[in-house]
């Protein structure tokens, strides 16, 4: 009997888990089960987001919810892909001249010195040529606390996984995303605490930056706005996002500062881009928690104007699923599509 081989990926988020199952018959994967958990106690204590900029994390707690969400997914599988969160990797396009491999290393270890703002002995160190050709060389440099890593691997223990690899949010994202599609890309990941902006080229990153301005603080100014507790903002800032019906425009104008400030973060990398390659952007996608905002992509479309898409690998037809899901496929794609990239590598 041919039985299709399956894989895990897992996505630890500031406010979030999020768990993905795909299969792959003739290298096209399949959802065959998923699971998301929403930490709301974040809303109402800060304290309590399932991780933070500070590298703060609870690995019991964490654990926790890490179990709770599989079983509750019927996921019984052991061993996993877990995501990196791009707030704590330090991260670096280097561009140098052609190199012999040996004098490669030498020359990205000593740039790293320069880029990495700790001591190279805490981090893990890796990095991988993106570009090459007879004129020059651009490597990925990525360094990440290994105390960060070690409280994965904690996690991972209590919880009875086995973390197999580890990857960046955003390159697990656009691998879900963007495929093999050509041209300039952004994608946007709006999360719970901090916002992550990547400029792809023919599917290899370009640039990469992370601002603290994100979802939780569109929740935070509506429940000071309007005098509401915190979980009932959410709740309206899910339900009427920028399209709010006659006498609920309130909602949308408490929002529209933060959102511009994340605009002005994206332009603001979208023109150094340009600055060093005179490229614009043709395409954005957002993922992460807001990408499914009502009326977010057709506002953000017509400030950039470039076509700015949902980034649901379901609806992109990227990855299949069963037609019983077909009702929940829009809303759960944005958020799993980082799971499910850790997966397709």
């Amino acid at each position: 009997m041919f039985f299709k081989k399956k894989y895990l990926g897992i996505d630890i988020g500031t406010t979030t888990i999020k768990s993905v199952v795909l299969s792959f018959s003739n290298n096209q994967p399949k959802l065959e089960a998923y699971g998301i958990l929403e930490n709301y106690a974040h809303l109402e204590r800060i304290n309590e987001a399932i991780q933070t900029s500070n590298f703060r994390l609870v690995e019991k707690t964490t654990a926790k919810y890490l179990v709770d969400l599989l079983k509750q997914s019927n996921i019984k599988m052991k061993e996993a892909i877990f995501s990196i969160p791009c707030f704590v990797a330090c991260t670096h396009v280097l561009e140098m001249p052609p190199l012999s491999k040996k004098d490669l290393e030498r020359a990205v270890y000593y740039q790293a010195k320069q880029y990495v703002p700790m001591p190279l002995s805490e981090v893990s160190l890796d990095w991988q040529i993106i570009y090459a050709d007879n004129s020059k060389t651009k490597v990925l440099l990525v360094a990440i606390p290994k105390e960060f890593i070690n409280r994965y691997l904690a996690i991972a223990k209590i919880a009875n996984i086995r973390i197999s690899k580890m990857e960046l949010e955003c390159l697990a994202s656009a691998r879900s995303l963007i495929g093999n599609e050509k041209g300039i890309v952004s994608i946007v990941d709006i999360g719970g605490r901090s916002t992550t902006i990547t400029v792809f080229e023919n599917g290899v990153l370009q640039a990469i930056k992370t601002t603290d301005i994100a979802g939780g603080d569109l929740t935070q100014v509506i429940s000071t706005g309007l005098n509401i507790i915190p979980v009932r903002a959410e709740e309206i800032k899910r339900l009427y996002g920028l399209n709010p019906p006659v006498g609920q425009e309130e909602v949308m104008k408490l929002m529209l500062p933060l959102l511009g400030a994340i605009e002005q973060e994206m332009q603001r990398e979208y023109d150094l881009f340009f600055k060093k390659t005179n490229k614009k952007i043709e395409k954005i996608y957002l993922t992460g928690g807001i990408a499914n905002l009502p009326g977010i992509t057709k506002y953000m479309s017509n400030d950039f104007k470039v076509p700015v898409f949902e980034g649901n690998p379901f609806e992109l037809g990227i990855i299949k699923y069963d037609k019983k899901l077909e009702p929940v496929a829009k809303d759960i794609g944005s958020s799993l599509s980082v799971a499910c990239g850790l997966i397709m590598k």
